[in-house]
């Protein structure tokens, strides 16, 4: 029995209630503060996370080889970075494109595989969350639609030109005589611009459209255009004939010179007296070189030539002259063929080194040189047609005349890639 205030040695249980240093009441609070600051932290983090923004708008275009991803420019975010994998929702292995801006082209890419994007912004030196995810698969075009196409008429043919599609491998241009029928008309297929369509009938329209193809196929149709050939009309008086010779024979004079640029028909003047000149006897002539016969053996016979377009009539050619007479000999031939195939303009022939005659259109020719019975003939392509590229052969054209005019040369022309001069295109390149 214990007396009040009297004090016992035997020890005392403590009780629960009083703290013990190391006992489970004191750890259970160290753990409880401890998860409450990890708490806050957290909550402090997102908090500034929650301060950037992630981007907004994001998309994702898929090209050839290419994505291009594009997001809402946002002016306060110091940097954007694009993250890219080939699985969706990759939240790990991502690949990171830092410092970039928007749009982005993510270049040298796998056709046919799935990639995959989202965008973060930084501020600061924090980073936002992700944006939402987009995808795109990158993939070869169908190309374009050909653009500025255009149709420009010439002397039987049109040439059409358009500028280049890009990705388009080759171009097909469509042709018809009726409007609209885009490419429901005549294909030609790996056509290259200028695409020289010839052999037209002239007064016809013609309506074109053309399209690009690539590995994916082809394009929409280009805009229609058309065009009309037609010879065009002569600017000018054409100059006067040059190269003119008048040969006599038995009663007769052959008169032969160099066809004049733009001449469409000739008139030759006579007399008997010199220097008449345009007020001697005019005989209509379609080409050199022409026989006068029916002529006054003993006479001198006076000529000039004038060349006739339908802007009018050139001045006259320099005076030659010719005396026939019953010994002179009758027997000068002529040389001539025909030319198939011309497109273009500026084509001369040769014969012999220096008989020259220029060559305005296919049909019949003749040189203006007659030459004597079993002289030698060789002829040539001076110049090749210039406003239109085309190389023209001759075959028959060596020999010796034997009592009669040759008219076996045959002369073919064939077309090649026509040259423009932009701003002449229309005038100079096809008349």
């Amino acid at each position: 029995m214990r007396v009040r205030g009297a004090s016992s040695s035997a020890p005392q249980t403590p009780s629960n209630s009083e703290p013990r240093f190391g006992g489970f009441p004191h750890r259970a609070g160290i753990f409880a503060l401890l998860g409450f600051a990890m708490v806050f932290l957290a909550a402090c983090d997102d908090d500034q996370k929650a301060t950037v923004p992630s981007p907004t708008g994001v998309t994702a275009t898929a090209g050839d080889g290419q994505v291009t991803v594009a997001w809402e420019a946002d002016e306060t975010a110091d940097s954007h970075t694009v993250y890219w994998a080939t699985a969706a929702g990759a939240s790990e292995g991502r690949t990171a494109i830092p410092e970039v801006t928007t749009p982005f082209d993510h270049t040298g890419l796998t056709n046919g595989t799935t990639y995959y994007y989202v965008v973060t912004a930084t501020v600061g030196g924090e980073e936002s969350g992700p944006s939402e995810e987009v995808s795109a698969t990158p993939a070869l075009a169908v190309p374009a639609a050909p653009t500025s196409v255009a149709a420009v008429a010439g002397n039987a043919l049109v040439a059409v030109s358009w500028d280049t599609a890009a990705d388009a491998d080759s171009y097909n241009v469509y042709w018809a005589t009726a409007s609209g029928s885009g490419t429901a008309g005549t294909l030609n297929s790996d056509a290259a611009a200028p695409f020289v369509h010839t052999g037209l009938t002239n007064g016809t329209t013609y309506f074109y459209v053309v399209t690009a193809v690539n590995a994916a196929g082809e394009s929409d149709p280009s805009d229609e255009v058309s065009a009309t050939p037609a010879i065009a009309a002569p600017t000018a008086v054409p100059p006067a004939p040059t190269g003119v010779t008048a040969s006599a024979g038995a009663s007769q004079v052959t008169v032969s010179w160099t066809a004049a640029a733009g001449a469409d028909t000739y008139r030759l003047y006579w007399s008997t007296a010199t220097g008449t000149g345009t007020a001697g006897t005019a005989i209509p002539v379609t080409s050199p070189p022409f026989l006068h016969t029916g002529l006054t053996n003993g006479t001198t016979y006076y000529y000039v030539v004038t060349a006739v377009n339908a802007v009018g009539e050139s001045d006259p050619s320099e005076e030659v002259s010719a005396t026939p007479s019953a010994e002179a000999s009758a027997s000068l031939l002529t040389v001539g063929g025909t030319v198939s195939g011309l497109a273009g303009t500026g084509l001369v022939l040769q014969n012999n080194g220096g008989d020259d005659l220029a060559i305005s259109a296919n049909g019949t020719f003749t040189f203006p040189t007659a030459l004597a019975d079993e002289s030698g003939y060789a002829v040539t392509v001076l110049i090749q047609p210039t406003s239109l590229s085309q190389t023209c052969t001759v075959s028959g054209g060596n020999g010796t005349l034997a009592g009669a005019n040759v008219t076996t040369v045959a002369v073919s022309c064939a077309t090649g890639i026509a040259r423009f001069g932009s701003a002449q295109f229309g005038q100079d390149v096809w008349q």
